[in-house]
């Protein structure tokens, strides 16, 4: 009687904190159907080595042919070991191609997630080094997807780690039930059981915001603060393109080197352009909220990532609220442009360059694709009284205010009207590194390229801003004190907020 007492008070307390009504609830009170422990609630899933028979629970297919949004939460405390093991499952199988998603913690203590819809998958392996559940202590994991944005967030001990966008995948809608614990396997369908506890099990369906995620797990434990800007500090922004992944001076290595000039920067926020692969343990690494938008394009922030912004193409755009503090936000957005034709690599090889060639080609391709982002993000361009806009990306060209007449003996004797950073400006956009340096003779900003001493010199990251800031300091970084990571320079501003 106790126990049920209990878990009715849980349930109610679900509610009121949540403001939402769970579409199924395992609260894995004492059965016949499985072994319990003490959990972080009543009694848990015992699926410990201490169990005689630990097989996986198979639990009532809530999500299967929902096409809505959903979130799914539970706690878990998993034994010493050094296998990996999944949680939730909603496949069947071992099967890499098997429609549906998982939760589950990694071999070396980290947990993880994957989803997958035939040939499309998308996965989150955040590092053990700041998300470990493999220390004897009871954790929260908490996972949502939105299906009108096609987004995947994820949270630890009620803290939002990661947002995904995570195209191609329709929704919950899988084959199989639910299982918890594991997938079955084996002879006697233990081989894969996982070796820890499960409690609180919550379906939802709808998306649980992350102030509502932070109260659930403050039922229990006391949530770490959020980082906020205290009133008068400075902001401190960087646009980096880091080079495959970071990759590109070893796998382990690079990415560190890259984490290394991030943290020695002070940067707040981080525009990202190649990201490929590397950001979950880059952003683990520096302690920050990540979202990442494509492959190639992500932001990592010191401070929480509220709402993401509608954006043009993946590939080449997408933005996010960063919230600053109680009373500030901004709209954050990164970006990456293509380019028609390598110009460096003529001048670098002495080659004739035609400019109304060079122009059209630019109005082609890379203003064209400008030209559409800012069409779709006019909406926060207009309120940037309001909450100012920062414009971070690789935008693969030249600018106009670089390629003057008092520059022309630096740039082959050209004098170039590029059309991107015309169109930045038209936009009512500041470049933030030529407002604090307005010589381009005096201060060139060179971004591309630190890597290839003989490539032709050329500024093509940028920091834009619009509204109520101030930039007082910009700058460029092109050194690591044992070998430089990327072939662009990060491009750093601090502002002024008021």
């Amino acid at each position: 009687m106790k126990n049920v007492l209990l878990t009715i008070a849980i349930s109610l307390a679900a509610l009121t904190l949540s403001g939402q009504t769970p579409a199924y609830q395992q609260p894995f009170n004492q059965d016949t159907a499985w072994q319990t422990c003490p959990g972080v609630s009543g009694t848990a899933l015992n699926l410990g080595s201490s169990v005689a028979v630990r097989k996986p629970v198979m639990l009532p297919a809530v999500l299967q042919q929902y096409e809505g949004s959903y979130t799914v939460q539970c706690w878990t405390k998993a034994a010493a070991d050094n296998e990996s093991y999944v949680l939730l499952s909603t496949t069947t199988s071992d099967d890499p191609k098997q429609t549906g998603w998982k939760i589950g913690v990694q071999a070396n203590g980290a947990w993880y997630w994957e989803i997958r819809n035939g040939n499309t998958g998308y996965t989150y392996y955040p590092t053990p080094q700041r998300q470990s559940v493999r220390d004897g202590r009871w954790h929260q994991l908490t996972y949502s997807f939105d299906a009108a944005k096609q987004e995947a967030a994820f949270y630890l001990d009620g803290r939002q780690m990661a947002i995904y966008h995570i195209p191609g995948i329709p929704a919950a809608n899988s084959p199989g039930p639910l299982y918890a614990g594991g997938i079955p396997g084996g002879d006697i369908a233990e081989w894969n059981t996982f070796n820890g506890a499960l409690d609180e099990l919550l379906i939802y369906k709808t998306v649980l915001s992350p102030q509502q995620v932070r109260s659930s797990y403050a039922r229990y434990f006391t949530p770490q603060p959020e980082m906020t800007l205290q009133p008068g500090k400075q902001l401190t922004v960087m646009n980096y393109n880091i080079w495959h992944g970071g990759n590109e001076t070893g796998k382990g290595t690079g990415p560190q080197r890259i984490t290394d000039i991030i943290r020695q920067s002070g940067a707040d926020i981080v525009s990202m352009q190649e990201t490929y692969g590397s950001g979950e343990k880059i952003a683990d690494a520096l302690g920050y909220y990540f979202y990442l938008r494509s492959n190639n394009l992500s932001i990592m922030s010191r401070f929480p990532i509220g709402e993401t912004l509608d954006g043009d193409r993946p590939f080449f755009n997408g933005g996010a609220y960063i919230r600053l503090n109680q009373q500030q936000k901004i709209a954050f957005i990164t970006n990456w442009l293509s380019y028609p034709f390598d110009y460096w690599d003529m001048l670098e090889k002495n080659q004739p360059l035609n400019i109304d060639t060079l122009v059209a080609g630019m109005e082609k391709h890379n203003a064209a694709q400008l030209k559409a982002t800012l069409k779709v993000i006019r909406p926060y361009i207009d309120n940037a009284e309001t909450v100012p806009v920062i414009f971070c990306g690789d935008l693969n060209s030249g600018s106009h205010l670089d390629w003057v007449e008092s520059t022309r003996s630096l740039n082959h004797g050209y004098v170039v009207p590029f059309p991107q950073s015309r169109l930045m400006l038209e936009a009512g956009f500041t470049d933030s590194y030529r407002k604090i340096h307005p010589d381009p003779l005096k201060d060139r900003g060179i971004t591309w390229s630190p890597q290839f001493p003989q490539a032709f010199k050329d500024r093509i990251d940028y920091i834009y801003y619009k509204g109520k800031l101030r930039p007082v300091k910009s700058f460029t970084i092109t050194s690591h004190p044992v070998r430089y990571p990327s072939d662009h320079a990060a491009l750093v501003t601090v502002f002024s907020v008021e």
